[in-house]
């Protein structure tokens, strides 16, 4: 019975990061693929596509391919990725964490392939920086190889991180994702960026973190290891960024409240603070320590997400890196948050008033016009 209804749902695959160790990625990546299933779809994450069969004949592809294997050192001048240092017990949790969350595909024969494509199985582009130049001469995060064989695709949230992007991939961008069904990007700039690039209309929608209540959120920490329950007041500090300035903020702003500071370190530097370190640390502990804190110091983007729909007090550190302040100020300037935003330099100024009565109603308008999209581009 189970099998026969499986057979009659919307099959969608979805291209992005997951899996990493990254907290943001994999939320946003859980995110989107919950709110699909509520939608009634069969949800699952392309791994890799290597039908080489396939790849080798269609030139582009196997020319996009062997292009990105040749062009690595120079691709890094568009984005550097931050290299985080935690604790093999966390690499191990994190493990256990993927193959508990996620249902995987790798295409890797022709057999497969044309199953899938006789399924109508449906790609959909999702959310993070998956356009990023950085990534090479588009390719699979494009939907590239779904492009040639004539299936759905459509995009949500995706982003590129970057101001601009390289003239020599335009012919690229028109062709996979100026012919997709429906196109959603997550900021308004990379929108218009985009828009005239393709000549062809980009929505926005919210990250697919909004896209669940603070109650399903919450529901989905507790499945948090018992570290996580840390008992009193606490500060929460997580930082994505690998910066000893933010260290002397936080020492400011420990001498300021006399609270508990409990970190959930990404690098060496912070497990050497003189403060409550949590050493396993998964998205379930991610989103339990931020729902239970008195009020969050953070550099992350998903940190700030996660505390505006869990209605927190949040402090939210300017980064020294500029290479990601369009997603910032996209939600800043949407939700008028520009006061949480402080400079590690100065001194600590609590600030408990967040207008959270004029953030919701924002928030929910955001949510139910993203969950529209989906539901339009899926036809339902």
């Amino acid at each position: 019975m189970g099998e026969a209804m499986d057979d009659k749902r919307i099959k969608v695959c979805i291209a992005t990061m997951y899996g990493t160790e990254n907290y943001g990625s994999n939320l946003q990546a859980i995110a989107l693929s919950l709110a699909l299933e509520k939608l009634g779809c069969n949800v699952f994450f392309l791994k890799k596509f290597r039908v080489w069969p396939y790849i080798i004949g269609h030139p582009a592809l196997f020319f996009s391919r062997a292009l990105n294997v040749f062009m690595k050192k120079r691709r890094r001048r568009f984005f550097s990725p931050v290299k985080y240092e935690i604790s093999d017990e966390r690499r191990k949790a994190l493990s256990q964490f993927v193959k508990e969350n996620y249902i995987s595909k790798i295409y890797d024969n022709t057999g497969e392939w044309k199953k899938a494509i006789g399924e109508e199985t449906v790609f959909v582009a999702g959310s993070d920086l998956i356009w990023n130049p950085y990534r090479g001469y588009p390719a699979s995060y494009f939907l590239d190889f779904a492009y040639y064989a004539g299936l759905k695709r459509f995009s949500f949230a995706s982003s590129v991180g970057t101001k601009t992007l390289p003239v020599k991939y335009h012919r690229a961008y028109r062709r996979y994702i100026g012919t997709m069904y429906s196109i959603a990007v997550r900021e308004q700039n990379v929108a218009d960026m985009l828009s005239e690039i393709i000549g062809r209309r980009v929505s926005r929608v919210a990250d697919p973190v909004f896209l669940l209540t603070a109650d399903e959120w919450a529901a989905f920490g507790e499945k948090a290891s018992a570290e996580a329950s840390v008992s009193g007041d606490y500060i929460l500090c997580y930082f994505v960024m690998n910066d000893p300035g933010y260290w002397d903020y936080i020492r400011k702003v420990s001498e300021a409240t006399v609270m508990q500071v409990v970190v959930l370190p990404m690098h060496d530097i912070d497990e050497k603070t003189p403060y409550k370190i949590i050493k396993t640390g998964t998205p379930y502990e991610f989103v339990k320590l931020i729902r239970d804190a008195e009020f969050i110091c953070t550099d992350s983007y998903h940190a700030t997400v996660l505390s505006l729909i869990f209605k927190k007090e949040f402090y939210l550190l300017r980064r020294k890196r500029k290479d990601e302040d369009d997603k910032f100020a996209e939600i800043i300037g949407r939700y008028g948050i520009d006061s949480r935003v402080v400079n590690r330099d100065k001194d600590f100024l609590r600030d408990k008033e967040i207008r959270y009565d004029e953030i919701y109603p924002i928030m929910e308008a955001e949510r139910n016009s993203s969950m529209d999209y989906l539901k339009e581009a899926l036809d339902i």
